[in-house]
């Protein structure tokens, strides 16, 4: 990893505090002094960021690459929670937990950069802009709202359903393109979907038999999409 002063690219530094969605409400003076306290890091594809348990020094908001957060079962299996985009701040429950460390490793999928924000500097901000503290506790309720309806979803649904639901999910994200890239193994998926890894296996070459999907390698087509909305019906709510 590499440390790099912002000001050496304000401009940049000061754009994504202004995107960052809890951030608009900022006064200038405000963002001046975060600014001041934070640091890009840049990070290479495989770099381990922070490992689960190291103590927590900053969040992360992500200007470019991509990120993986993970940790590791009693068998020694990764364990994926999820991904983070640009534009996202990574870690930033985090930074207000009373055991002030890091719940899980994070690792770039991709080189990137991110700007390192103090965990102290957000403390302050918090404590002088009420407004921007209502907007941070509204982004991480709804972070907690969406976690609590996957457990939901993982405890009360089949290995189909949400297979269904997570291909789906993946190509809303890239419907530019006619295949999907799975973003992990087939053993991180398993895990990731809470099922085994060889009731996965099995179903995947069962519904390459059906022609519900064509897969190649990493890379899956939806052959039929009808199917797979049907079955991932459960996991759509009304708000």
């Amino acid at each position: 990893m590499t440390f790099v002063n912002p000001q050496k690219n304000e401009n940049d530094a000061r754009t994504i505090l202004k995107n960052c969605s809890w951030m608009r409400s900022l006064p200038q003076n405000a963002l001046d002094d975060l600014l001041a306290s934070s640091a890009w890091r840049t990070f290479a594809r495989g770099e381990v960021l922070f490992h689960e348990g190291d103590k927590i020094i900053h969040g992360l908001l992500l200007e470019s690459g991509r990120l993986e957060v993970f940790r590791y079962t009693t068998e020694g299996n990764e364990k994926i929670f999820g991904y983070i985009q640009d534009k996202e701040f990574l870690a930033l429950p985090a930074v207000f937990m009373k055991h002030g460390r890091y719940p899980m490793s994070v690792r770039a999928l991709e080189d990137g950069r991110a700007l390192a924000v103090p965990k102290h500097a957000i403390h302050q901000m918090c404590l002088q802009y009420p407004e921007v503290t209502f907007q941070l506790l509204s982004n991480v309720c709804n972070h907690l709202y969406e976690m609590v309806n996957r457990v939901d979803w993982l405890t009360s649904s089949s290995t189909s359903e949400r297979l269904a639901e997570y291909l789906l999910k993946l190509h809303k994200q890239n419907t530019e393109k006619k295949a999907i890239t799975l973003p992990m193994n087939r053993v991180q998926l398993a895990t990731y979907l809470g099922v085994r890894h060889e009731t996965l296996i099995r179903l995947i070459s069962a519904w390459q038999k059906k022609q519900y999907i064509h897969v190649d390698k990493n890379e899956v087509q939806i052959l039929n999409p009808d199917v797979l909305r049907n079955l991932a019906k459960p996991a759509q709510r009304t708000f």
